[in-house]
C-alpha cells in the first residue's frame, strides 16, 4: 500500500459524530438528510432491511477478551427471514479502519472497540474491515447518496460508533451472572435457562450458536424505525435458522486450564463433562 494511498484515505475519513466523549473536528457539517422527507419508501431516511442483529462471542479457544466480558462479533442487517444481506458495495471496502477513526476524532470509539471488538485470530483492523465489507455497507441508511456533502468513509465511523454503543446496552456476562450462569469446566446448564435469563433481560428472545457444546455467540434482535445512526430501536425476536446448541451446553471460562478447574471438591457427576470431546 502506498503513502499516497494511505494519505488520502485518512484524509476523506471526515464529517462524521463522535460519540461521547470523542472531539468531533467536523461538527460543523450538516447530517440530516431526512429533514424535508415525510416518505417511509426512502431508504435514506427508514432503515431497509427494518431488522438487525447484535452478535456478541464468547471466545475460548483461543481466548480474546476481557475474562468477564463476552465480545462484539458485529452488527448485521437481517431480512424478516432472518437471511442476512451480505458485501453489498465493494466500492466502500475500507482498510486502515483505525486510522479512519482517529481522524474522524473518535478516538474513544478506538479504544473500546480495541477492548471489546478483537479478533481471536488475527488482527483487530482486520476483523473490522470484514465486518464493515461484509455488513456495514448493508445498511441503507449510510449509503453515501444519503449524506449532504459526502465524504469518503465518514459513514464506516457511524457503524462503528453504533455497534459500540449497542454493545454496551448489552452486558450479556453480566446478565448470565445474576441469573446463577458462569462459566465452568465441570458444570453444563440447560438451554432454557440461557435462553431465560437473557430474554427476561433483553425482552425477547435470543439467538445461540455453540461449538460442539460449548457456548460461543449470542445474537441480540432488533427492529429499527428511521436510520441506524438516530432512530429507535426496539427488540425483536430471534427468527431464522441461526440457533445450533444442544440441549445442555457448556459455557467455557477464559483463561482457565483445565486441570485446574477439575477437583473432587468441584465435581459433579450429573453434570461433568470431559472438555477434550467438546
Amino acid at each position: 500500500m502506498t503513502s499516497l494511498y494511505i494519505l488520502s484515505l485518512i484524509a476523506a475519513a471526515t464529517s462524521v459524530v463522535a460519540i461521547a466523549g470523542s472531539p468531533n473536528v467536523y461538527a460543523h457539517k450538516t447530517r440530516d438528510p431526512c429533514h424535508k422527507s415525510t416518505s417511509e419508501d426512502n431508504t435514506c431516511c427508514s432503515l431497509y432491511p427494518t431488522r438487525l442483529l447484535q452478535t456478541q462471542v464468547w471466545d475460548t479457544r483461543p481466548v480474546a477478551g476481557p475474562l468477564d466480558s463476552w465480545t462484539i462479533h458485529g452488527l448485521w442487517p437481517s431480512h424478516g427471514d432472518g437471511s442476512l444481506p451480505f458485501n453489498c458495495d465493494t466500492n466502500r471496502t475500507y482498510t486502515n479502519i483505525t486510522q479512519i477513526l482517529y481522524h474522524a476524532g473518535a478516538e474513544n470509539t478506538i479504544d473500546e472497540m480495541n477492548k471489546f471488538w478483537v479478533a481471536a485470530e488475527g488482527t483487530n483492523d482486520g476483523l473490522w474491515e470484514e465486518q464493515w465489507a461484509g455488513h456495514g455497507t448493508c445498511f441503507s441508511t449510510l449509503n453515501p447518496e444519503c449524506f449532504i456533502n459526502y465524504d469518503v468513509a465518514e459513514e464506516a465511523v457511524l457503524y462503528f460508533q453504533k455497534a459500540v454503543s449497542l454493545f454496551k446496552r448489552l452486558p450479556t456476562y453480566e446478565w448470565l451472572r445474576d441469573a446463577d450462569i458462569v462459566p465452568s469446566y465441570s458444570i453444563t446448564y440447560n438451554l432454557t435457562e440461557i435462553q431465560g435469563a437473557l430474554e427476561k433481560q433483553h425482552g425477547s428472545r435470543v439467538s445461540l450458536r455453540c461449538a460442539g457444546k460449548r457456548l460461543q455467540e449470542i445474537g441480540y434482535h432488533f427492529n429499527v424505525t428511521g436510520t441506524l445512526q438516530t432512530g429507535d430501536f426496539t427488540t425483536a425476536g430471534a427468527i431464522g435458522e441461526w440457533d445450533d446448541c444442544p440441549d445442555q451446553v457448556l459455557y467455557e471460562p477464559k483463561g482457565e486450564t483445565k486441570k485446574a478447574t477439575f477437583s473432587f471438591e468441584t465435581f459433579h457427576p450429573h453434570t461433568a463433562t470431559d472438555v477434550e470431546d467438546l
